[in-house]
């Protein structure tokens, strides 16, 4: 039964237990959050100063539709990508991307429905606590609350639209490739991890505790409550499975799904 007692809890399941873990020990866990906000941290100065460098040598010109797009993968793979090479965990969970694919059925269910069905929860629940969000922020009359990422959409919205084939393959890498590995890694491969280290006797609530700062991250009011329940199903398929790249499909198809909602006519 797939809501049996064994799936509520966040144990990994039998057959997913052979993950390699870096074995726990007192403090580590924050240790490597730290490594972790270092190394994000250098690899934003890093993205600022490429950034300035480009001002400087095109004299100010603003950026191509193409370039906004790389400009976005970078951003991802600079800040949330290659600072997990520096925590022990995040070093682990790359060597788990060597894992094979997990068995075929999960306790008579085939995997790939059961992606399926974990991303329809995800896309009903953001969808449920967007609209929820929406109307407290009208009820509070906080309209104008300031949402970095609604704007970044907008501007990727109005790029995307009418674009060549070259920029849509960019858009693919950039805004669902990109995020589902260098995300995953960071998020769930070092966050939830560090965290569920050092809260050994709590994992829900380490649970949640790396699900909000992933939501908080993506600097969107709106999008607070609906990114943070999709953390938590990225961060239960992963300590369920023990497989990085589940959540890493799952991120993935998520974000293709919402990029194609950009080219849906709706008049």
């Amino acid at each position: 039964m797939l809501l049996s007692r064994e799936w509520l809890n966040l144990d990994p399941l039998p057959e997913h237990s052979d993950l390699v873990v870096v074995p726990p020990s007192k403090g580590g866990g924050y240790r490597d959050l730290i490594r972790l906000g270092v190394g994000a941290a250098v690899g934003f100065l890093l993205l600022i100063g490429w950034m300035t460098i480009r001002q400087l040598t095109e004299g100010g010109q603003e950026p191509s539709g193409q370039e906004m797009i790389i400009l976005v993968g970078l951003q991802l793979v600079l800040i949330f990508g290659l600072p997990t090479l520096l925590a022990r965990n995040g070093r682990a969970t790359l060597v788990g991307l060597l894992r094979p694919l997990p068995p075929r059925q999960w306790r008579g269910y085939s995997w790939p429905w059961l992606i399926l069905i974990l991303l329809g929860i995800g896309l009903g629940l953001s969808f449920v606590l967007s609209e929820l969000s929406s109307s407290i922020i009208q009820a509070l009359s906080l309209e104008g609350i300031f949402s970095l990422e609604d704007i970044v959409a907008q501007q990727v919205e109005e790029m995307l639209l009418g674009a060549d084939a070259g920029t849509i393959v960019l858009a693919l890498f950039s805004l669902c490739i990109a995020p589902g590995v260098c995300e995953e890694l960071f998020f769930r491969g070092v966050v939830d991890r560090a965290l569920q280290q050092e809260m050994p006797q709590r994992p829900w609530l380490s649970l949640w505790l790396s699900s909000a700062i992933f939501s908080l991250l993506h600097f969107s009011a709106v999008g607070f409550l609906s990114r943070m329940a999709l953390g938590g199903l990225l961060a239960y398929t992963y300590r369920k499975t023990n497989r990085i790249y589940m959540p890493m499909l799952l991120h993935a198809l998520n974000n293709l799904i919402a990029l194609l909602w950009v080219f849906v006519p709706f008049d």
